[in-house]
């Protein structure tokens, strides 16, 4: 057993994460160090502008021990934080910019963080109260002025590198203080246990959120030289589009947690051309199924990881590939890790005999920010060690030895779960429960009533509507804290000794609470998708009006239930399709087995909220999949249609001017709503034509209140006289805004080539990589594109004083005027929001939250007036 716990040899720190990197830009300075979508930034250039950050945080008073927040979305600019704060002196504190607000402002009040890294965007949609804002967009001059030289701070070893904020049992959460000689610690110690045989230079997925400890792994291998490349969040949550991208970008080493790799391995990981070497898995706990897959294939080395954030992301590592164990097992310890399996009383168990798992050594936190209470009880003195000083930390998981020395984990000796790699306190979410008026009690804890899939479920007492628990629980907690379901009791069941008797709790009975109100399926395929709704979400049945997501769905499951539709219908829908239907009742419709449908505009996003409706305009590729997103965000209680074009059916010829595309939208609009005010807007070309809409309906004595505008610029007209585009432009064009290619990269030598040779390669390619939108025939999608651009050609917008709300992307062709050529047209009547990224990332994960706040924001001051 002393073999087997690890050794902890002398260790001087070795130099920081950040020195480290400082020279690794000697060596390569032109190499690409970060890679998101079409931005690329060289090791020189990151370095530059985390110094100039860095500079100018010093001036803000920003040293050694100072905590420095920050709440941005995974994108180099993130990167360029991190790494400022650290060059300062800093620890940097990441925020969850999806959080709701009261957590955000919990955890930036109890670090102490006087200085926050944010957008302008979070800043008008948040307020923080801090002393120092510092908005990386709008302040940029102001940072770029500063020194681009390394700056020298007098920085030791055990000073912090950041503090991250993990789910606590007492109802709030609780930070994690990580030194620097900890992070060198897991450099060296990962080095040496999982790449020593690694290329010389990887491209290295970032696949895990700033805000979950995880993504310090892939952050610290950048400084060794290799290239970080940063997931989309939108190919996070679709496993065929994460191996089209792991192919396309080459990836080398990638991370996740079992839930998305057995994803993965469903979606054809093994058999693709292009696998990664290495795969790190980790942050819950892995499946046999998952473990056997890549115990029998050697065309990767995949890592089982286990540690807690108070160890520094890993403290044990298994190679599932030299393993002897048939079963999932979490390893031996790393360098200068030492860990003891123990019982009640401290004292070591013998082989095969479960106990409390308990780590020593340099991965050790300092502890919890601002809790030396809790502090002391989970770092307690090191009964075993004659270093002064040397702590042990309580785990909370149940291990035992396995006889070849390897960790078997059996789960937790408390209550604290793990779903699809976040720590969750239950009671945590038992504390903001009991805040609801009219709940005297409550407990959570984690269900499995179908396998294979674990859902949070909520028991309350004493009986109440659970319907308003969801919304209650959202204004404080992450969503992947919020319960599936909800079950009220009379009370509580306890046990002999007083204690709530958790066996006890029943199953959740969805129709329970009131059969008669449910809606059951009416037909055959309701039948069928009621079916493999109740499937994915481990439930009896399900009501056909709800969303999948009021019924606890999330990201990954509803990957697992397209799957399940295509398996049985055949019909390959996008995951945008569930956003746009997510009732049985709307999906139904929308699979279309009861033949074709007259075609319609309107696309009707979300109709059963109370707000005035806002009518989104399609952009130049005449479909309105790309809003679905957006939609969702904007949440239930705002009305949200599209506006598609007509003719993508191929039953109709496509309107070849903005005039005639408003006029025939006015008319669906008025529709729905007769009068107004209303509530217009669009993406790209979606804004241009909303404009127009606004001038019809203003012309027509109606009110407009709102136009609200996604990168929308005034086109730029040319005369009656001009002829029409050119086709192979066209074609061109079409390839760039269908794929985000050009036909030099899809190999089409356009001198060999007619344009309708063209255009059948680029549909041909667009067809097998999957990025036409499913039932839409491919030449009505071209001719409606190219009728869109010729509409915008033609295109001269009227002045009005209408209020326009623009949000536009930080990059832009320098031709064009920074406010899109609106201004000279509505005055100061426009409104002007930058946000990081390009024109199609706007809509994408992670930017859309920042657009839909900025356009819910909108939306509601044009109500109130």
């Amino acid at each position: 057993l002393e073999e087997w716990s690890g050794e902890t040899a002398p260790f001087e720190g070795d130099v920081s994460f950040h020195a480290r990197f400082e020279q690794q830009v000697t060596r390569t300075p032109k190499a690409p160090a970060v890679v998101m979508g079409d931005t690329t930034v060289s090791f020189h250039q990151l370095n530059v502008r985390a110094n100039q950050l860095a500079h100018y945080l010093r001036s803000l008073g920003v040293g050694p021990d100072v905590p420095v927040a920050f709440c941005l979305e995974r994108s180099p600019e993130a990167i360029v934080a991190i790494l400022g704060i650290l060059k300062a002196g800093g620890a940097y504190v990441p925020l969850d910019p999806s959080a709701p607000e009261a957590r955000r402002a919990f955890i930036l009040e109890n670090s102490g963080a006087t200085v926050l890294l944010t957008t302008q965007a979070q800043v008008e949609s948040w307020q923080p109260a801090v002393r120092q804002v510092v908005r990386l967009d709008t302040d940029s001059r102001r940072i770029e002025a500063s020194s681009p030289g390394n700056p020298r701070v007098a920085l030791r070893p055990e000073h912090l590198a950041y503090v991250i904020y993990t789910s606590g049992s007492t109802g709030t959460p609780k930070g994690v203080m990580i030194q620097h000689r900890s992070l060198a610690h897991l450099h060296r110690s990962l080095t040496e246990a999982c790449y020593p045989q690694a290329p010389k230079v990887m491209r290295v997925s970032l696949n895990g959120p700033l805000y979950f400890d995880a993504s310090v792994t892939q952050l610290l291998l950048m400084a060794d030289g290799h290239c970080l490349c940063i997931v989309p969040e939108a190919v996070r949550q679709d496993p065929e589009a994460m191996l089209a991208w792991v192919d396309q970008r080459r990836i080398d080493a990638l991370d996740c947690t079992p839930s998305l790799f057995k994803l993965l391995l469903d979606a054809g990981f093994l058999e693709q051309a292009h696998v990664p070497a290495i795969c790190f898995i980790g942050g819950e706990a892995m499946d046999e199924v998952t473990w056997r897959t890549l115990a029998a294939t050697d065309r990767t080395r995949a890592y089982n990881a286990y540690g807690p954030t108070e160890g520094t992301v890993a403290s044990t590592t298994e190679c599932i590939q030299r393993t002897a164990q048939p079963t999932p097992v979490i390893g031996r310890p790393l360098l200068n890790v030492s860990v003891y399996v123990l019982d009640a009383n401290l004292n070591p168990v013998s082989v095969g005999v479960p106990g409390e798992l308990f780590i020593a050594g340099e991965g050790l936190a300092r502890g919890y920010r601002n809790r030396p209470d809790l502090t002391a009880e989970r770092f307690i003195p090191h009964p075993f060690s004659t270093v002064r000083g040397a702590r042990l930390y309580r785990t909370g998981d149940r291990v035992r030895w396995k006889q070849d020395g390897t960790l078997d984990f059996m789960g937790r000796v408390d209550f604290q779960v793990k779903l699809r790699g976040y720590r969750i306190e239950p009671g945590e979410i038992e504390t903001a429960l009991r805040t609801h008026p009219g709940i005297r009690d409550a407990m959570v804890r984690v269900r499995e009533d179908v396998p294979g899939v674990q859902r949070l479920v909520a028991y309350v007492a004493p009986e109440v509507d659970t319907a308003p628990l969801r919304s209650h629980l959202q204004r404080s907690l992450p969503d992947y804290m919020v319960p599936a379901a909800y079950v009220a009791l009379p009370v509580l069941p306890l046990t002999p000794n007083g204690k709530v008797d958790r066996a006890a709790l029943p199953a959740p009975v969805e129709e329970a609470a009131n059969p008669e109100a449910r809606v059951g399926p009416r037909d055959e395929r309701e039948a069928m998708l009621e079916r493999l709704w109740a499937e994915a979400l481990g439930v009896s049945t399900v009501d056909v009006r709800t969303s999948f997501f009021e019924l606890g769905g999330h990201s990954l499951l509803a990957v697992r239930l397209m799957a399940a539709v295509h398996r049985e219908t055949g019909q390959k829908l996008p995951l945008s399709t569930l956003f746009q239907a997510p009732s049985v009742e709307r999906f139904a419709v929308l699979l279309g087995e009861s033949g074709p449908k007259p075609f319609t505009p309107l696309v009707p996003f979300t109709n059963e909220g109370t707000g005035t409706p806002f009518f989104c305009v399609h952009p130049v590729g005449g479909h309105v999949l790309a809003y679905a997103e957006l939609a969702r965000r904007l949440g239930p209680a705002q009305p949200f249609y599209g506006l598609q074009a007509r003719g993508l059916d191929g039953t109709e010829q496509p309107l070849d001017t903005v005039e005639a595309l408003a006029a025939s939208y006015v008319r669906v609009v008025r529709g729905v709503q007769p009068h107004g005010p209303y509530h217009l807007g669009g993406w790209s070309l979606g804004g241009v034509i909303a404009y127009e809409m606004a001038h019809q309906l203003r012309e027509a004595g109606e009110v407009v209140e709102l136009v609200a505008m996604i990168d929308s610029y005034v086109p730029q007209a040319v005369p009656d006289s001009e002829p029409d585009l050119d086709r192979a432009l066209a074609v061109g064009l079409f390839a760039q805004d269908l794929m985000g290619v050009s036909l030099a990269d899809l190999d089409v030598d356009t001198a060999e080539l007619e344009p309708e040779a063209t255009l059948t390669k680029v549909l041909e390619s667009a067809a097998r990589s999957g990025a036409l939108p499913s039932g839409v025939d491919a030449m009505a999608l071209f001719e409606v594109f190219e009728a869109n651009l010729e509409a915008a050609r033609r295109y001269h917008p009227p002045a009005m004083e209408q209020r326009v709300l623009r949000i536009h992307a930080e990059e832009r062709d320098e031709t064009r005027p920074i406010d899109g050529g609106w201004a000279a047209l509505v005055g100061e009547r426009l409104e002007s929001h930058e946000l990081p990224g390009t024109h199609h990332t706007l809509l994408r994960e992670p930017m859309v939250q920042s657009v839909a706040e900025l356009l819910a924001k909108a939306l509601r001051d044009a109500d109130t007036k």
